[in-house]
């Protein structure tokens, strides 16, 4: 529940389904995309963390 709204909020998956069910949409393209906007826009690593739930700001490296 939203301490603000008082409604219930969209799941991780139920908010996954209706993405890619309506829009085409990968949620976590979308979670991406929104974390690379917030430092484009140079807002502070520790917050975007926080908004994405990472604990590190380190990249991942991708292996071969």
């Amino acid at each position: 529940m939203c301490p603000h709204t008082g409604r219930a909020r969209l799941g991780y998956d139920r908010a996954r389904v209706l993405l890619d069910t309506y829009a085409g949409l990968d949620l976590h393209q979308l979670r991406h995309s929104a974390a690379t906007h917030l430092g484009e826009a140079e807002v502070p690593p520790q917050l975007i963390m926080g908004k994405t739930r990472h604990k590190s700001h380190a990249l991942r490296q991708t292996r071969p």
